[in-house]
């Protein structure tokens, strides 16, 4: 394992393009199927993973993780700046943890290989939505997860970020016809449950309780579409005063999962 020292910001080597100008995720890490991790907590759940590490951009400070673990960086660079503001200069903002990492974007699972629970999102664009979920998901042994093609790509600089690397050990699918998808899943046995409020949906705590389920969140302004809510085997709601109206759909979402968790 090699460390590469850094010198001379007017010479940096290609490999560090992926991490410049990383404020939002570059164009470039979705053209080359990777994404960033950064912080320590999302960096030990990338070393706990079996993704592949492509870099390390990052000071002395974490250099002893980086040799414990060193069998999880046998075809990584490792790219150890002098100090903070050296890499405040690579990446365009002041880092709090300087500890970044390019991963390879792993191949999307099948539906057939999911989880007795699965987290379907309908159109939720906000990336700190999706992270919050998917976060969530993985605090009530939640692990599978279906996105629109109208919904957050999982794995956006700030989606990560926000699950604090938890999307790491997500199995996640597409799907590109929502209503074929949940066809799908209703005929492998899974329970199509749709969080909205409507005429038709009954308060969460007199909801039926399910083997195999599948979770549906909407768009933060539009909802869940009709034509979803039409085939769901149950429409559910969590109840809120006048004052507020509804929740933000991220932290329903805990109160989904807690409600239908095996947790003790």
């Amino acid at each position: 394992m090699n460390f590469n020292y850094l010198d001379n910001f007017e010479f940096l080597p290609t490999e560090l393009d992926f991490f410049c100008n990383i404020c939002f995720t570059p164009k470039s890490h979705i053209k080359n199927n990777v994404f960033l991790t950064e912080g320590i907590v999302s960096f030990r759940k990338l070393l706990e993973s079996n993704l592949e590490i492509i870099s390390v951009l990052t000071t002395d400070k974490y250099i002893n993780i980086i040799q414990e673990f060193s069998c999880r960086f046998s075809n990584a660079k490792i790219f150890i700046a002098p100090d903070k503001k050296f890499i405040e200069n690579i990446i365009g903002f002041s880092p709090n943890e300087p500890i970044y990492a390019i991963v390879k974007i792993p191949p999307l699972s099948n539906t057939e290989v999911l989880g007795n629970k699965i987290v379907f999102l309908d159109g939720v664009s906000k990336q700190e939505n999706v992270g919050s979920i998917i976060r969530n998901a993985t605090a009530f042994d939640i692990d599978s997860l279906i996105y629109s093609t109208e919904s957050c790509f999982p794995y956006l600089r700030r989606v990560v970020r926000v699950s604090l690397g938890c999307v790491f050990s997500m199995k996640i699918a597409h799907s590109a016809n929502p209503l074929k998808t949940l066809e799908n899943l209703r005929k492998l046995g899974y329970s199509i449950i749709a969080v909205e409020q409507s005429d038709k949906s009954k308060d969460i705590s007199s909801s039926n309780n399910y083997d195999k389920a599948c979770f549906i969140f909407g768009n933060e302004s539009k909802g869940i579409r009709s034509s979803i809510l039409e085939i769901a085997d149950e429409i559910i709601e969590i109840k809120t005063n006048k004052k507020v109206g509804s929740l933000n759909v991220a932290t329903c979402s805990a109160i989904v999962f807690w409600k239908y968790s095996n947790l003790p």
